[in-house]
């Protein structure tokens, strides 16, 4: 009965058994075979790094290169002159006139358009205080004006002829900053039988001046009669 199961025993497990070792020895080779593998690689690229030749860069001295440094390291040590700015005048608004007419500006208007000035003629009022007229009125003819200008003469009173439009004829007796003054002579004059008469002359007026921006070197500065401020200020 005994040798009948150790007889079952080796025929069922001494072939699995062998099978295994043989697995084992195999895989030890194997292992052994990868790592052989690995160094040799290992090894060998060792060898060939080991046996390439190392380049090595030349380094030169930098006298060889002198003559073309030296100009470089001379032309940045020189200072740069920048070149001359050309300095300009600051322009001026100047003015021409007053004048009674716009039109007296029209040449010198054209030229200071063509030279960039900006030319402007503006209109100004002027007013001011009247004055009176103390005057004789109602002579008829010119032999009858005669004989009261003689008159005049004879007692100092300032006159003049006055020839009005229509052939009037008029004599002036004075004229009066003041209204005060200009009754006083009419009272003296009215007394002699004269038909005397006050008149007020209003002396508002329109002028014109002309505004220009230009150089104070330009040919145009000499004519103009002041600055632009003066006019603003009413100087």
């Amino acid at each position: 009965m005994r040798y009948r199961s150790s007889s079952l025993f080796d025929q069922l497990l001494l072939p699995y058994s062998r099978a295994v070792a043989v697995g084992l020895v195999l895989a030890n080779i194997s292992v052994g075979l990868w790592l052989l593998s690995g160094t040799d690689t290992e090894t060998l690229v060792n060898l060939e790094v080991a046996e390439k030749p190392t380049e090595i860069a030349t380094a030169y001295p930098l006298d060889d290169f002198s003559e073309e440094v030296a100009p470089l390291v001379l032309l940045a040590e020189v200072p740069q002159e920048e070149p001359p700015v050309e300095e300009r005048l600051p322009r001026e608004c100047r003015v021409w006139g007053p004048e009674p007419d716009p039109g007296a500006f029209a040449d010198i208007e054209r030229a200071l358009h063509d030279a960039g000035g900006f030319p402007e003629v503006k209109a100004t009022d002027i007013s001011a205080a009247p004055d009176y007229l103390v005057v004789i009125e109602g002579l008829g003819s010119l032999r009858n004006a005669r004989a009261v200008l003689a008159e005049l003469d004879t007692l100092e009173i300032d006159n003049y002829l006055i020839h009005r439009d229509g052939g009037e004829l008029a004599i002036s007796v004075g004229v009066f900053s003041r209204e005060s003054l200009a009754r006083r002579q009419h009272v003296r004059v009215t007394e002699l039988g004269y038909d005397t008469q006050i008149q007020t002359l209003e002396r508002s007026q329109t002028v014109y001046n002309l505004t220009a921006h230009i150089d104070v070197d330009s040919e145009f500065y000499d004519s103009s009669t002041s600055s632009c401020v003066n006019i603003a200020q009413g100087i």
